[in-house]
């Protein structure tokens, strides 16, 4: 739904969950199963627990974005995550640099958000550019 790795972060239970729905965990072998019926039951599984949180704590989970360059399948992929947040209850932050970006610069946007108590994931969108060594970001 938005990756095992930002829900298991804070949301313990459905990333759990989620683990187990991962074929290979899902029914007997060979089972067919209905993936969009599992995503709508993820999705608001997902759902009614960030409103649990948030109703407990007045604090919504956020996640933010960093896209450098223009390419269109990563802005698409970027949208999409946007779109889920929204359906779920994630504040979503993002942050566009252009191609020419430095590699300090991408890591002072990535510790600005990492400074901000309202984000408590980080998805930096790949591929970056050539001049950017993406495991040191």
């Amino acid at each position: 739904v938005l990756g095992v790795q930002l829900v298991g972060g804070f949301l313990g239970e459905a990333a759990n969950k989620i683990k187990n729905r991962i074929p290979g965990n899902i029914g007997k072998p060979g089972e067919k199963i209905d993936g969009t019926a599992c995503a709508a039951q993820i999705t608001a599984e997902i759902k009614a627990e960030i409103e649990a949180m948030v109703a407990k704590t007045g604090k919504a989970p956020g996640l933010a974005v960093v896209i450098v360059g223009a390419r269109k399948d990563s802005q698409t992929y970027v949208n999409m995550k946007k779109k889920k947040c929204q359906e779920l209850g994630i504040q979503s932050f993002g942050s566009e640099l252009p191609d020419t970006a430095s590699q300090d610069e991408v890591l002072k946007l990535v510790r600005q958000y990492n400074a901000d108590p309202n984000v408590h994931g980080i998805l930096v969108q790949l591929p970056l550019p050539k001049h950017i060594d993406e495991e040191i970001v």
